[in-house]
């Protein structure tokens, strides 16, 4: 006959002289961990729990920060995250019976909180809910939180007359804003983490500036690595498609560096109003693409990835 007793967390086989044990050795010898999340979120209560075996005493204990809710004495517990702040602990269960000794199994948690921003900064200006933005239509714009302790993602949501060009996923990203000019905004974002979404922070606002010429503006691929394609149309050579004329308008297109430094310099040639500007020899980084027609200029950030 055998007895299991517990060295360092593990069972071992024993001789055992004497009355058969009564509960199966080898049945808690297959216990191995707890089962349960990871995570334990404020007021949000998680299960942990071991495999049940008649004749067995299960004791457990938390760290501080949690508490049981109900099961001790059981091979299931219910506990909660009663702070509000981000901690590491476990969950410990000591498993025994007088035949086959005991074992202390151990389950490491980490206890959070969701998290909230309560304010957005556009071009480093701070905005609140109550604030109402307005932004120059056909512009980039960079938006930002202060970073979120306990956050591990921003979600950023916004109206669909503005694109976020990158950086989805971080507390910030450079946006585009569309047209027409007159039409309404909103900026929303919210700091995520292993709890979910907190509380996030929504902006309302306007486009505003003229009809301006560049209505029928693209750029792509943004982030690009070989060739960029630039097309537009003005607002007569829009007019003029519709009266099957053809009307040729001349657009100056530059890349720049960061110190304002011109790579490249083309215009359209054609009607078709597309132009390709060759990037490959171009190192990877942050450039801005100027294009300008008449007085109006518009200005957009390059990505360039190799």
């Amino acid at each position: 006959m055998l007895v299991y007793t517990a060295r360092n967390g593990d069972w071992l086989a024993a001789e055992l002289n004497g009355s058969t044990p009564s509960v199966s050795c080898a049945a808690l010898c297959q216990i191995q961990q707890i089962s349960g999340s990871a995570n334990v979120c404020y007021a949000s209560p998680q299960q942990f729990s071991l495999p049940y075996v008649a004749g067995v005493t299960y004791s457990w204990s938390i760290t501080p920060g949690l508490q049981i809710n109900s099961g001790q004495g059981t091979s299931s517990v219910q506990v909660a995250y009663i702070n509000g702040s981000y901690l590491t602990g476990q969950v410990t269960c000591t498993i025994s019976s007088s035949a086959c000794g005991s074992a202390t199994l151990n389950k490491a948690v980490t206890m959070g909180t969701l998290v909230s921003v309560a304010q957005v900064y556009i071009n480093g200006t701070p905005y609140t809910g109550s604030n109402y933005a307005y932004l120059q239509r056909l512009t980039q714009y960079t938006l930002s939180v202060d970073p979120v302790a306990g956050a591990t993602s921003y979600f950023w949501s916004l109206s669909n007359n503005m694109t976020i060009d990158y950086g989805q996923g971080t507390h910030t990203v450079h946006v585009t804003v569309g047209s027409p000019a007159g039409s309404s905004l909103s900026i929303a974002v919210q700091a995520e983490n292993m709890c979910g979404r907190g509380a996030g922070v929504n902006v309302n606002g306007e486009i505003t500036g003229s009809g301006g010429e560049f209505e029928g503006f693209a750029m792509y691929p943004n982030p690009t690595n070989e060739m960029l394609t630039v097309s537009y149309k003005s607002k007569e050579q829009r007019s003029a498609e519709n009266n099957t004329k053809a009307v040729k308008k001349i657009f100056d297109i530059k890349l720049l560096n960061s110190n304002g430094k011109m790579l490249r310099l083309a215009e359209n040639q054609t009607s078709a109003n597309e132009v390709k500007i060759d990037t490959r020899d171009i190192a990877a980084g942050t450039y801005f693409l100027h294009i300008k027609h008449g007085k109006e200029t518009i200005k957009k950030q390059v990505i360039i990835k190799h």
